[in-house]
């Protein structure tokens, strides 16, 4: 019977015609990543912040990699391992302090072990990702086309919510707030946008992975120009400050692609008319351009305000707060950290005098959730200078191979490497903002360029032989 069942398995990934399409599980998972609240009780831990994404692919991923090695092992996947690694190392080296930690919510023993599973099942993912892709022939333009269908389920809920929340229409308003109600749990935010995700913030990490795809379409086949424009829509009306630098930082990142095509495909008249056409508008309707530009710059400058005079300021001084708390603590505990989820039991000793008075420390001194709020300090804290440069290592070494890729790519793939690009400069800005190995993004990101780089080493080595 196991033979059969690896024999089924194996048929399934390599066989020409498989009654189980894998590719399905990595679609519907990225359709449904935005929603991160679901009712599921104890299980909060794994579900915000990632979809039902590892829940809708566990599955075959257990039949695929555990009844048999069938996975192509990445120079990702080999980090990752080295990372997990460390992470147990660090345990064993904190194990007292580990066993002794409990607060009023969490015991050090079980947060350490929990947080472990997670990054064990980002591993996984990572691996079944890239194996699908590698086996299946999954293209970067699938998967864009994956993402692009969970775009237009966010902005038509995102055009929704703006008719109600911003417009005033309350037929519109009742219809999102039944909509959120069956997919999230967090109480209405007024004012601010987050179509399908429980919180801006939570739709701008969505955003920082999404938004790459759906601009590589579009210039790459003109495709997709009004959803783009809405999309942007939807951006603008959350007034995230994360969101707003993460996508300046990504269309940075394409410019030179952009420029490039409207000089050689002769657009540079066309482009002229609609920049006279834009300023022609503008000039027309000054009034809402001057307040659109000037909640995007009060939006982007509230990041510096440490003056606790709006609720702006308090969150940037409660964030800047807890990471230089973070930071305290990895300089404390230099070589094995203080142990993988052990922050919320230690921060307190290190918050800076600076952020007395900022009501998101206080409450987490209290009895509070402590969250770092940035992924970088928290692994400095937890795991040490030696975690915190395996974990950079990932990110600097995959924009290194894409780079190097450049010399031998195909035009089409060059343009694919543009794109992966600018996902990984979204996705590790998230991590200044987020501290979570729950944010699944990041090990989606991960599984798609091990992926990619898989089938780009397959096809230079068919060339060389």
């Amino acid at each position: 019977m196991r033979t059969n069942s690896k024999l089924f398995f194996r048929d399934q990934l390599y066989g020409n015609k498989p009654s189980i399409k894998y590719e399905r599980f990595i679609f519907l998972s990225l359709l449904l990543l935005p929603i991160n609240c679901f009712y599921f009780g104890s299980m909060n831990e794994m579900l915000f912040e990632l979809g039902l994404y590892p829940y809708l692919i566990i599955s075959p991923l257990i039949g695929v990699l555990l009844l048999e090695r069938y996975y192509h092992n990445s120079f990702i996947v080999k980090l990752l391992l080295f990372f997990l690694y460390w992470a147990l190392i660090s345990g064993v080296a904190n194990i007292i302090g580990i066993y002794h930690s409990a607060n009023y919510s969490d015991v050090g023993l079980y947060r350490y072990f929990k947080q472990m599973l997670e990054i064990t099942v980002g591993i996984f993912l990572v691996l079944f990702i890239s194996t699908v892709i590698v086996k299946r022939e999954i293209t970067i333009e699938r998967i864009s086309e994956f993402v692009i269908y969970s775009i237009k389920a966010c902005v038509f809920v995102g055009v929704i919510e703006i008719m109600g929340k911003i417009v005033g229409i309350s037929v519109f308003l009742e219809v999102f707030n039944l909509i959120s109600h069956l997919v999230n749990r967090n109480p209405y935010i007024p004012g601010r946008i987050h179509t399908l995700s429980g919180e801006p913030s939570w739709y701008g990490i969505y955003t920082a992975f999404a938004y790459p795809f759906l601009l590589h379409m579009l210039l790459k086949h003109g495709k997709h120009k009004i959803l783009f424009l809405l999309f942007l829509v939807t951006i603008y009306y959350t007034t995230s400050r994360t969101m707003y630098v993460v996508v300046l930082l990504q269309s940075l990142v394409f410019f030179p692609t952009i420029f490039k095509q409207v000089m050689s495909r002769r657009l540079i008249p066309v482009t002229m008319f609609l920049i006279a056409m834009s300023l022609w508008i503008g000039y027309n309707n000054q009034s809402a351009v001057s307040t659109a530009m000037e909640s995007v710059t009060e939006t982007i400058s509230s990041i510096t305000d440490f003056t606790m005079e709006s609720d702006e300021s308090y969150s940037s001084t409660a964030r800047l707060g807890m990471q230089m708390t973070a930071v305290n603590m990895g300089l404390a505990h230099p070589f094995f950290g203080v142990g993988e989820g052990q922050f919320i039991f230690n921060f307190a000793s290190y918050i800076p005098e600076w952020t007395t008075g900022s009501y998101e420390i206080e409450k987490a001194e209290l009895g509070g959730t402590a969250q770092v709020h940035g992924m970088y300090a928290r692994i400095f804290a937890e795991l040490g200078v030696v975690g915190l440069l395996i974990w950079l290592s990932i990110w600097a070494l995959s924009v290194i191979r894409l780079v190097n890729a450049k010399k031998d790519a195909t035009n089409n793939e060059k343009k694919e490497i543009n794109l992966l690009l600018c996902l990984i400069v979204g996705v590790f800005a998230c991590g200044f903002n987020v501290d979570s190995f729950r944010m699944m993004v990041v090990w989606i990101t991960f599984g798609i360029i091990a992926g990619w780089y898989l089938k780009y080493e397959r096809r230079i080595n068919h060339i060389s032989e």
